[in-house]
């Protein structure tokens, strides 16, 4: 080949002149002949004259000249690619990097040029094989294409590939090689081309990587946690501003600094991050606050980092009292207050005022009385006019809930707790009413397992979930309903003594509507009025309703002005006092078995359930053990074609009433003082 076209290209890197020559016979498009050598090619190579020029590198510098004496020596001027320069971006602030290339010099050079690129946040070391550097220090290695020139063993390496001849060693080959004017316009329109399309695809990653960073910063920023970042030399790299509130530090004062150091004044801090583990919500006191802080361990190119995440108690408040405002509004909450409450007879009246009272403190309330009565209505009542009125009022029947997920229902339960759980678990009704009141309506059907649950969160105050081994601190009122003789429950074993004195620290007596009769009429105009009624009702039907005791109370009666309102109107009335008089004995059963009682306290009895109390008075006054089968075997009860399904039934309305006891199964059913009343009340109107 003609010695003006030959271009030999002088490295002692293999690897890095072969890049260097296939990198120009792509600009100049074969007017020149690149060929790349190494001290070792020398003798072999079939090069006749010297060559005009020899590009060289770093590393041909001093011997080029004494092998090409003849030729003009270019030396190739590089500048950064750009390739990975994001991996290179995204390292943690202030971390130490190696940057390999041979000699010491390009590794010099290289650094130099990544500086200018901007690379600022990292202290780089310029570093060649043979370099009195302790490699050790360093996990993270930067080299251009060469990965020979690395320290080996390291947890990051990042190519940013080889570097690119600039555009003035492409002149001055082209003024060695006195190339015309035109061709000069071709080659730089080539190597513009390559510049620009490397500029703008450093520039898209730049842009890519600072919106990525502003990303996550501002997400950092945007977030109610404190959020502090530690990359793998223990640096602080990021503090969001409400880490810089809560904890009383400045990200400039910090960033870059040992978290020790940055961090001095919470030891608590410093020992969680010391240990290096991932924990989730460890409560952690700083100074006088308080927070829970969780940690993860992440890994960004190679490099461990540290996130803290810490929520403070008072947030954790907030969040909870919007989470409780919510369910509030959902459902979880009391309608009725005092005033709802209808009636000016002295007993309703005591009543109110002693519930009034009740209502200022936060002890236990167990109201008592019979089904009716209103017991709920007087609870929302008193949650209404307590200081937790703006809390939840939650409410649970024992008598309506399967005692296969009353635990579940009342305490909650983490994922995966049994089969069919809800994934993420489900709230309690006692968290639910944190800082209300919840209302445990028909507490008498409780049963024993469950009452020693309840035992529990009525003297300590706090709940476990099912699945879970943490306690959860609870702040709740507590009211009580029942329409059962919770004391002779207790005489039989059915009900826990210790319980029953822990519910019953405020007693709440509900009068019946026998024991107010005088409160009948206003009752009725109120209910009238909630039915769209303006009708007056028959004067032949409120002495009806005055004669009448009642043993549904308030329940029984709104179903009865309900019925009346829908058949009367303004014009007429569409019954006649015969057809009342007919309606009534449907409502009211046997009246005549009532009507002349002086005993408000005996609630109203069908004849088959007088008849199954007179069996057991006598089989008790016969000290007779007597149970449904034997009752069954009664002839009295035969008659009236009572078998022993129906008798099991009767007796427990029996034993809701208050009536009878239920023993074991030796025991047998026994007469309390109120069913014995009935007997004896019953005996002297035959």
């Amino acid at each position: 080949m003609d010695k003006a076209s030959i271009v030999v290209v002088f490295s002692e890197d293999k690897q890095d002149r072969e890049y260097i020559s296939e990198t120009l016979s792509s600009i100049f498009d074969n007017s020149l002949q690149f060929i790349p050598l190494g001290t070792a090619d020398l003798p072999s190579a079939k090069i006749k004259d010297p060559p005009k020029a020899v590009v060289i590198t770093e590393s041909a510098r001093t011997s080029a000249p004494f092998y090409f004496p003849e030729s003009n020596i270019i030396f190739a001027n590089r500048i950064i690619s750009g390739q990975n320069i994001e991996k290179i971006i995204m390292l943690p602030t202030n971390t130490t990097a190696l940057v390999a290339n041979s000699p010491l010099e390009a590794a010099i050079e290289t650094a130099s040029s990544l500086n200018s690129l901007g690379i600022h946040h990292l202290n780089l070391i310029p570093y060649c094989s043979g370099s009195d550097i302790d490699t050790t220090l360093y996990d993270t290695v930067i080299y251009t294409g060469l990965k020979s020139h690395c320290p080996p063993n390291k947890n990051t390496y990042i190519d940013i590939g080889h570097r690119h001849l600039t555009l003035a060693t492409l002149v001055e080959i082209i003024k060695t090689y006195d190339l015309s004017y035109n061709y000069i316009n071709q080659v730089h329109a080539r190597y513009t081309s390559l510049f620009i399309n490397n500029c703008y695809a450093m520039d898209s990653i730049l842009r890519e990587t600072r919106s990525l960073k502003e990303t996550l910063e501002n997400v950092c920023n945007l977030s109610d946690n404190a959020i502090i970042s530690i990359n793998n030399n223990g640096l602080i790299y990021l503090v969001n501003p409400i880490a810089e509130l809560y904890l009383g530090i400045k990200l400039v004062d910090v960033k870059g600094k040992d978290y020790q150091r940055g961090l001095e004044k919470y030891p608590s801090l410093i020992e969680l991050i010391s240990q290096k583990e991932v924990v989730k919500d460890i409560l952690v006191y700083l100074g006088e606050k308080a927070a829970l802080v969780t940690t993860n361990i992440i890994t960004i190119e190679g490099h461990l980092q540290m996130l803290l995440y810490l929520t403070p108690a008072e947030l954790l408040q907030r969040s909870e009292y919007k989470i409780r405002t919510k369910l509030h509004k959902r459902g979880f909450s009391a309608k009725y207050n005092f005033e709802d409450i209808i009636g000016e007879s002295n007993i309703i009246k005591k009543t109110i005022s002693i519930a009034r009272q009740y209502a200022k403190s936060d002890a236990t309330i167990l109201i008592t009385g019979e089904s009716g009565t209103g017991k709920e209505l007087f609870a929302q009542a008193i949650h209404n006019s307590s200081a937790r009125v703006d809390a939840p009022f939650v409410g649970i029947n024992f008598a309506a809930l399967p005692e296969s997920i009353a635990e579940s229902e009342l305490f909650g339960y983490e994922e995966g707790a049994f089969t069919g759980a809800v994934k993420g678990g489900k709230l309690g009704l006692f968290e639910i009413a944190h800082n209300g009141t919840i209302f445990l309506d028909e507490i008498g059907d409780a049963s024993l397992s469950m009452q020693i649950k309840l035992l529990r969160v009525i003297e300590e105050r706090e709940i476990i979930r099912i699945g879970s081994a943490q306690v959860i601190p609870i702040n709740i009122r507590i009211i009580c309903a029942t329409n059962k003789d919770l004391l002779e429950m207790v005489k039989s074993g059915k009900f826990r003594e210790d319980l029953f004195y822990r519910l019953r620290v405020l007693p709440l007596h509900i009068p019946s509507l026998r024991e107010r009769k005088s409160d009948i009429p206003s009752i009725i105009n109120s209910l009238s009025k909630q039915f769209s009624s303006t009708s007056r009702q028959p004067d032949y039907l409120l002495t009806e309703f005055l004669k009448y005791d009642w043993p549904g109370n308030i329940r029984e009666l709104k179903t009865i002005v309900q019925y009346f309102s829908v058949l009367t109107n303004d014009d007429q009335d569409i019954l006649s006092p015969i057809t009342i008089d007919e309606v009534l004995q449907y409502f009211f059963h046997d009246r005549t078995a009532v009507n002349n009682s002086d005993d408000y306290s005996i609630p109203f009895l069908g004849n088959d359930l007088i008849a199954i109390l007179n069996e057991i008075y006598i089989s008790n006054t016969n000290n007779v053990s007597v149970g449904r089968y034997s009752l069954s075997k009664s002839a009295k009860l035969r008659d009236i074609n009572l078998t022993e399904t129906k008798i099991k039934v009767r007796l427990k309305k029996l034993e809701n009433l208050g009536l009878i006891i239920t023993g074991k199964t030796r025991q047998g059913v026994t007469l309390t003082s109120k069913g014995l009343d009935i007997i004896k009340n019953h005996e002297s109107n035959m």
